[in-house]
């Protein structure tokens, strides 16, 4: 009679190479940068959602919205709707969401992009999201609103 399947000892040599495995290439991993370039990326990519979100709310609702980015940190951000005549009148949208605390965000004179009821933005303007040598970059266009990603 035949048994099939696997003993305790073809687990724990398959187990005990995989963990080799990963011991070794693991921590190249992680110096190749891959680690940073993911970070980047995933806070461009929240950041240009956001963005795309505020533009289709302004569009949906014929209300000017906008992502905001407080100057003093560049680590937070949050989609407001504008609620009345003065320039301080933008109300919160949902909640405030925190980009990965060691990325450096660079943006044109501090700006926090609007878009109007017709969907287009108040600049043609670029955000950067660097950390260590890896960048992505969302370019926003006034004429279409659009916000697109891009990886460098």
């Amino acid at each position: 009679m035949k048994k099939s399947g696997f003993t305790l000892l073809d687990m724990l040599l398959v187990i005990t190479v995989l963990s080799l495995v990963l011991a070794v290439g693991l921590p190249r991993i992680i110096r190749s940068g891959f680690l940073d370039q993911y970070r980047v990326y995933l806070a461009a990519h929240e950041v240009a959602s956001a963005m795309r979100l505020a533009r289709r709310l302004s569009v949906e609702s014929t209300v000017a919205h906008r992502v905001y980015m407080p100057t003093d940190t560049n680590l937070t951000y949050e989609v407001q709707r504008f609620e009345g005549p003065d320039a301080e009148d933008w109300v919160k949208v949902g909640d405030t969401k925190t980009l990965y605390s060691k990325i450096v965000l660079s943006r044109p004179d501090g700006e926090n992009v609007a878009f109007g009821s017709d969907g287009r933005a108040d600049c043609t303007c670029s955000y950067e999201f660097t950390l260590n040598a890896q960048v992505s970059r969302i370019d926003i266009t006034y004429s279409t609103g659009r916000a697109e990603l891009f990886i460098e």
